[in-house]
């Protein structure tokens, strides 16, 4: 369980990461919506 909930969390972190360096504004948004789920 520890080690599938630091895969997750480290995809989500990596996801983050992508979208603020693509996106930006469009990141922002769907950041605080991946946090929120």
């Amino acid at each position: 369980m520890a080690s599938s909930s630091a895969t997750l969390a480290g995809s989500v972190a990596a996801s983050n990461l992508l979208r603020s360096s693509t996106g930006g504004f469009i990141g922002l948004p769907l950041r605080s919506l991946g946090s929120a789920g």
